[in-house]
């Protein structure tokens, strides 16, 4: 129980279910769950709320599926949340950007569906040596099914456009699976 990091990496094949035993890891600050692919679709367990000193989570190139649990909301210390290539569906998480810590966020190539939410401009504003997010924020959002218009709060704040420092929309956002994609991209 008092495990700090936790790598579970390239397994072809993982018979059984999800590792339910993460969360009795209440020390666990590094979750890293990379290219296992699971013998059926299987979704996280919603107890993200058991691990409240979590700071980094990778889930990559794996066939979970699912939403994202919303009791990940309650890891307050998260700044890293890395969900790329792997299975996830739904709406996106409106109250992701309530994370005031989390930096990096990639939630690309999945299957999420629907808009962005208005309050993920959130994660370009009031950065600085003394905000909680610190000085920058990496939001990736390209390879999933999204429509609608991206929020115009983020398309004007200095952070999410293409003279921002690590920013590049029509990168790293507006390219979404064949069939789908926002009206405001160019």
């Amino acid at each position: 129980k008092q495990l700090k990091n936790l790598y579970l990496a390239d397994w072809k094949s993982w018979k059984g279910d999800f590792f339910d035993f993460i969360f009795d890891l209440t020390e666990l600050q590094n979750l890293t769950i990379f290219r296992i692919n699971f013998n059926e679709s299987q979704e996280l367990g919603d107890h993200f709320d058991r691990l409240p000193n979590l700071t980094s989570f990778t889930c990559q190139f794996t066939n979970l599926g699912g939403e994202i649990p919303a009791s990940i909301l309650k890891c307050k210390e998260l700044k890293s949340l890395m969900l790329g290539q792997s299975k996830f569906t739904g709406d996106l998480l409106m109250e992701l950007p309530d994370l005031e810590k989390l930096q990096t966020i990639d939630l690309s190539e999945n299957l999420f569906t629907g808009e962005i939410p208005a309050s993920y401009a959130k994660f370009g504003m009031n950065l600085g040596e003394n905000s909680p997010r610190g000085t920058y924020t990496n939001l990736f959002l390209f390879g999933n099914c999204l429509t609608g218009e991206i929020p115009s709060a983020m398309l004007t704040c200095p952070m999410w456009s293409s003279a921002g420092l690590c920013w590049e929309p029509q990168t790293f956002i507006c390219p979404q699976q064949s069939g789908y994609g926002f009206t405001n991209c160019k």
